[in-house]
């Protein structure tokens, strides 16, 4: 093993979030403590966004630092904090302590939790006085076998409470939530793409059997059956055309405005926009497919009724 590092946390509940309506009532929120020599190694370097993250002065003043997190506060939790906002927490042994914000700094990551608020490791203890451990998470830093290790950590910590994982647990973890998150996604655009599909054939066929009298006329001055063919034929690829236009310019910046707001949140790591040319090929091939099925029943369809029936039609 090369090194360990260990990372103090504790848990708080925040009344005004919880009073947001859409939020939990009860949401707990993850508390990191840092030491003064930690604070000054992370944030001595220009992590400050605003405010400070002196640690004397967070002691002195009673303040807290906010970790935008990728904006996951604004984006999950509809809520924000500025420098010199009052924060109160709830703290799970009955006693609540208000905070003044003092900087607003970047987020650092601890394995695959996500925090916001972060104090000296000295509040810890004046938030909740009764414990005098509070090591939450701790790294494992190797180059050994994860198995290997997982098995040796697993014989020296008798206590089930304690969580074990390494690297690819973690990333087993998050590959089986983006699995189920691309299922449900999948689903939701099936739908849409189903729903398409009909509401293009609903209007060609709606388009049809309203204008039979103005094909009985074409075809009463000489319009032949394969012109009116060729006429619905470039009609409906009218329609195919206006579709895959809006899909490939409105469709593709959604995506892209989706793929930039999840990647603020930081929620999936960060994400990068590849153009879905399977999805749009297919997605073109059904529209074709549904202009070449129209087309041919189209035209069986008006044969049905003579010339004189369609001319003398009423809308």
């Amino acid at each position: 093993m090369d090194y360990i590092t260990a990372y103090s946390l504790t848990c708080v509940e925040i009344p005004a979030i919880s009073a947001i309506p859409g939020n939990s009532e009860h949401e707990p929120f993850v508390v990191r403590g840092i030491s003064r020599e930690d604070m000054a190694e992370m944030y001595g370097g220009g992590g400050v966004l605003e405010g400070t993250a002196d640690y004397r002065q967070l002691l002195d003043g009673d303040g807290i630092l906010v970790c935008p997190a990728g904006s996951a506060l604004k984006e999950i939790y509809r809520t924000g904090y500025q420098v010199g906002d009052s924060i109160t927490v709830s703290c799970y042994n009955g006693q609540s302590k208000t905070y003044t914000v003092m900087g607003i700094v970047q987020d650092v990551q601890i394995g695959s939790s996500t925090h916001f608020f972060i104090l000296p490791e000295e509040e810890l203890s004046a938030l909740y006085p009764e414990i005098s451990d509070f090591t939450g998470y701790v790294n494992l830093h190797t180059e050994q076998d994860s198995d290997q290790l997982r098995r040796a950590v697993f014989s020296a910590v008798s206590d089930q409470r304690v969580a074990v994982s390494g690297l690819d647990d973690l990333s087993a973890e998050l590959e089986r939530g983006l699995r189920g998150e691309l299922a449900r996604d999948y689903g939701i655009l099936i739908f849409i793409f189903v729903f398409s599909l009909i509401n293009l054939a609903n209007t060609l066929i709606t388009n049809l059997l309203t204008r039979q009298q103005e094909f009985g006329v074409f075809q009463s001055v000489g319009m032949s059956d394969r012109q009116l063919s060729n006429m619905l034929s470039f009609e409906c690829l009218y329609y195919v055309g206006i579709t895959l236009l809006v899909t490939l310019t409105l469709g593709t910046a959604c995506s892209l405005a989706v793929c930039r707001v999840f990647d603020r949140i930081g929620m999936f790591g960060t994400l990068t926009y590849h153009f879905p040319v399977l999805q749009v090929l297919l997605f073109g091939a059904a529209l074709l497919l549904v202009q070449g099925v129209f087309s041919a029943c189209a035209v069986r369809y008006t044969r049905r009724l003579s010339l004189v029936e369609r001319i003398k039609a009423v809308d």
